[in-house]
């Protein structure tokens, strides 16, 4: 098995091994997905942060308003769909 890293930073190295010995997989395909993930999880962790400072003042306000709520709770269901595995 190859690590994602390699491919990410060497992909001719890997198309040209596999190539040679006659398996074929798209790594263009491979490496779309790979960015889309990255990007997800990326998008998760800046929410989680937002989602954290949200809180935190929340509890200096002594509880926040209710659009504050709504929005946090937003952000905690968004944060949901991106980690589910």
């Amino acid at each position: 098995m190859l690590d994602i890293k390699l491919i990410r930073q060497n992909p001719e190295m890997v198309k040209e091994s596999l190539t040679n010995r006659h398996t074929e997989i798209n790594l263009d395909a491979l490496l779309e997905l790979d960015a889309k993930r990255r990007t997800l999880i990326l998008e998760g962790d800046e929410l989680k942060a937002k989602r954290n400072q949200f809180s935190q003042l929340m509890a200096k306000e002594r509880g926040g308003t209710e659009e504050q709520k709504l929005e946090v709770r937003q952000m905690g269901e968004r944060i949901k769909i991106l980690t589910l595995r």
